[in-house]
């Protein structure tokens, strides 16, 4: 009878908690009729270009409506797109699969509405502004007999296999080509390659199709390629949307104040494209700074670049635009304008965060300058208070704020203190009454905020509410588990006691953590601090009701341990997932947070290059130079002063004078 009892009980609390589980379920309701559900539809506004720090954000506003999950891309291209698509159907090598290839990106691209043809070799002599694809592992001689008519017609040619040295005959056989240096291409790539040739551009990738991979993979590719123009230059920035109705405005930075906009959505199981006319930058300019945390009092430089036969009388206003709407107008004056027209004036208004363009407009609603600004937008929450000691955590745009100090104003606006803000978090024990309600008010990087802190629940009436579940639940999970243990210990030191408060957390739970403080940055590995991972270890014992504050000692003992286990790396006082490169996720963490410091936009590619205007930044690497770009300036980032020195006398003479 003895050995039931623990197994009757533990049917009880299952019961139990099954009972409470059916009687807790919400009143049924019926479901929504389908037939309700509103097609998504997209309709294309305007587009522009508008000032952004030295270089230029392209936008386009666009109606959307019925979108229950959307992904939008914004494509800004120097040249038009080209949107005819033909398939080169030809004697071919190493080419198993081709006919799958065919069928696989005929569908993909009939989806976006690309149209999509299959031609002989023969019949390519007049294509103009086509994307032609042969993948027919050694070029056709038929299409190689018509190439300088189609390098001249503004074609983009993508083909993959061996380089123009050899040709393909119309009975499969292979040729040797006489006359290669009509278009020179390199024996081996690196992936898919772009190259000039007259006005047109070759998209070319050295391996035959049999050695691409697998078929609906290199289908994906050239349907990604096509729909992002991959051999132009200009990368898309893409929007998630869910339950969305309304206008909304895209952005994507560019280094040219021309071009032409797409738009590439994915929407309720439909895809598709938008193509807008040339968009251009007005004639003015709008110079301030492009990401503030404030609006207020921010000082912008405002030229009007026009002549006129003579003089004209404007009276100009600035128009804030967040999703193509104005939500803010303010009148600068009149003006008597005749070629060139000054002007320095500071905006009146806090906007709420958000992406804005801010016009410069007349009275007759022409537009003659236009900029982009993003206000950043500070959040805080009360975090981990104790004793009278009140805790707060600030983020900005996500990322925790650092290094700036906040002026503190308790209740009725007294002054409580300037408390510095460092890894998010602001501490502070004021004189008051712990157990009441209280109001702070926090003057932060020219705003203000407020929060409301609540006394946390007595010791009693917590108990009363919670204690006869807490009890069965824990009888419960004693009865059921207890032969588990936990695999991996950690010790905080207990700073209130002054000994040791020993706290169990699965070495996994402790992994997790990490990589959770690595993707609040994105795909690219960047160096941890200890505060980083701090904020992610606390966040994982508070779930489990472990409200502790942790100390960078306790985070240290953590990350030496797994260290030890080379479960992560480090570089220097930074932290990381295992990763093949520490040195260089150490130094992007350094150059992102001095990005950030100084207001700058910028975006961080795969390859850990960062793109900020014109400008391209690289990590130096002693094994490997980075390409230079096409077009702006290449910043190479070195540790110290013994790198650039060895850097410098590694390069010729010549090189030497390009360096500044």
């Amino acid at each position: 009878q003895k050995r039931r009892t623990p197994f009757l009980a533990a049917c009880a609390i299952l019961a139990f908690f099954l009972l409470a589980f059916i009687f807790l379920l919400p009143p049924s309701s019926q479901k929504a009729n389908p037939s309700s559900k509103l097609d998504f539809s997209i309709s294309p506004k305007d587009c522009g270009v508008a000032n952004a720090q030295g270089s230029y954000e392209a936008y386009c506003h666009v109606l959307l409506s019925g979108a229950s999950s959307a992904n939008l891309t914004l494509y800004f291209f120097p040249q038009p797109p080209a949107r005819q698509v033909y398939f080169i159907d030809s004697p071919r090598i190493e080419a198993g699969g081709f006919e799958a290839l065919k069928k696989s990106l005929q569908k993909d691209l009939a989806q976006t509405g690309i149209p999509f043809l299959v031609i002989p070799a023969e019949n390519a002599a007049s294509l103009q502004n086509s994307i032609i694809i042969i993948p027919s592992g050694v070029f056709p001689r038929a299409l190689y007999e018509r190439l300088p008519k189609l390098l001249s017609s503004a074609n983009v040619l993508i083909y993959n296999g061996m380089p123009l040295s050899y040709l393909l005959e119309a009975d499969g056989s292979i040729a040797q080509n006489e006359n290669a240096s009509i278009l020179p291409l390199p024996q081996k790539t690196h992936g898919w390659e772009t190259f000039e040739a007259n006005s047109s551009l070759i998209y070319y990738n050295s391996k035959t199709l049999d050695k691409l991979g697998g078929i609906g993979e290199a289908a994906d590719d050239l349907a990604r390629a096509i729909i992002s123009q991959a051999w132009q230059e200009g990368n898309g920035s893409t929007i998630a949307l869910a339950n969305y109705s309304g206008v909304k405005t895209l952005f994507t930075s560019s280094s040219i104040a021309q071009g032409y906009p797409r738009i590439y959505f994915e929407a309720d199981a439909r895809k598709g494209i938008l193509d807008f006319p040339k968009a251009s930058k007005f004639p003015g300019n709008l110079l301030h700074p492009t990401l503030v945390s404030s609006s207020r009092a921010l000082e912008l430089q405002i030229a009007i670049n026009k002549s006129f036969s003579s003089s004209v009388f404007l009276s100009l206003s600035l128009h804030a635009m967040l999703e193509g709407t104005s939500v803010y107008v303010q009148k600068i004056g009149e003006a008597n304008i005749s070629r060139v027209w000054f002007r320095s004036v500071s905006l009146q208004s806090e906007l709420p965060p958000g992406n804005y363009v801010i016009r410069l407009s007349d009275q007759y609603a022409q537009t003659h300058a236009a900029s982009y600004l993003h206000v950043k937008e500070i959040t805080v929450m009360e975090k981990d208070s104790v004793e009278g000691a009140y805790s707060f955590y600030f983020e900005e745009d996500g990322v925790p704020l650092n290094d700036v100090f906040a002026e503190v104003f308790l209740d009725n606006q007294t002054f409580a203190g300037r408390q510095p803000v460092s890894g998010g978090y602001l501490r502070i024990n004021p004189k008051t009454d712990f157990s009441k309600t209280h109001i702070f008010h926090f003057d932060i990087s020219g705003k203000r905020i407020s929060i409301e802190s609540t006394p946390s629940q007595s010791i009693f009436s917590f108990y009363a509410v919670y204690g006869i579940p807490a009890v069965l639940l824990v009888a419960g999970v004693y009865l059921l588990f207890r032969r588990r243990r936990t695999p991996f210990s950690l010790i905080f030191p207990d700073a209130k006691k002054g000994g040791f408060l020993f706290v169990r957390m699965k070495k996994g739970q402790a992994l997790q953590a990490i990589g959770r403080a690595s993707r609040a940055f994105g795909k690219v590995p960047l160096g941890l601090y200890i505060s980083d991972i701090r904020r992610e270890l606390e966040k994982t014992l508070k779930g489990e009701g472990k409200n502790i504050v942790l100390f960078d000692e306790n985070v240290l003992e953590v990350l030496n341990s797994l260290k030890e286990e080379g479960k992560i790396s480090n570089y220097g006082d930074f932290y990381m997932q295992k990763c093949t490169d520490a040195r260089k996720a150490a130094l992007l963490r350094q150059v992102y947070e001095k990005l950030v410091a100084a207001g700058r936009r910028f975006r961080i590619n795969k390859d850990g290059g960062i793109i900020c205007g014109q400008e391209e930044i690289r990590i130096h690497s002693q094994n490997s130079l980075p390409k230079l770009p096409k077009k702006g300036r290449l910043i190479l980032v070195f540790e110290n002063d013994e790198e650039i020195d060895s850097f410098r006398k590694s390069l010729l003479e010549c090189e030497k004078e390009k360096l500044r």
